[in-house]
This record gives C-alpha cells, structure tokens and sequence, in this order.
C-alpha cells in the first residue's frame, strides 16, 4: 500500500470546506473558553471568503489518497 499526498493551494470554491474543518477543529477549545470574539469556531463563512480573497492570505489543501499496490 502507498500513501500520495496532494497540496494545492485552495480557491474561493473550497470556502466551505475550511470553514467547516476550522468549525471542527476549534470547538472543543471554544466549548472549554467559550471566546465568541476570537474563536475560528465563531467566524462565519465571510471571513474564509476574504481570507482567501486577499493577497497576502494563502491556505492549501492536503489530502492523501490510499493506494493499494
């Protein structure tokens, strides 16, 4: 079995997709803090839409595909 890794840089397209893994992944911390005013598990999904709008913000997406030899 191999394991490929994929990066690329992320687009407008994948907005929901970030937004949703950043809910995930932040709320247990925000569940134990309860920050409304900083917690990506607060942010809305307009904020990953200008994020990935600017310049000088980039995120990447990296997935891994199983493949059986």
């Amino acid at each position: 079995m191999r394991e490929d890794v994929t990066l690329r840089l992320a687009t407008q397209e994948d907005a929901k997709l970030i937004h949703q893994m950043k809910y995930e992944a932040f709320l247990p911390l925000y569940e134990k803090y309860q920050d409304d005013e900083t917690s990506p598990a607060k942010e809305g999904i307009e904020k990953v839409i200008r994020q990935l709008q600017e310049e000088r913000t980039d995120y990447y997406y990296c997935s891994n595909n199983i493949r059986r030899q």
